[in-house]
């Protein structure tokens, strides 16, 4: 698990601008598709990974007359602070 550490994921629009950036804190690989790999095929192949995670932060971007925001802001506050 120390060799990924957080994951951060970008969800872009059709132009390529970014829309939302989640951060997946100790993030780790629990399942992994393949898909169809054919080598026979110049196709492209979909690979789909489902991820286990500890906690998640997600921040918007701004769109039209929506401003800027994120949601969990403080997601390692838990963390870094002891009892």
């Amino acid at each position: 698990m120390s060799s990924i550490g957080d994951v951060q994921i970008q969800q872009l629009d059709s132009d390529g601008k970014v829309l939302e950036i989640w951060w997946l804190q100790e993030a780790f690989p629990a399942e992994i598709n393949f898909g169809k790999l054919d080598y026979s095929s110049a196709d492209f192949v979909e690979i789909g990974i489902t991820w286990a995670y500890k906690s998640v932060k997600v921040q918007m971007e701004v769109k039209g007359a929506e401003e800027k925001f994120t949601y969990f802001m403080n997601w390692l506050a838990h963390i870094v602070q002891k009892p």
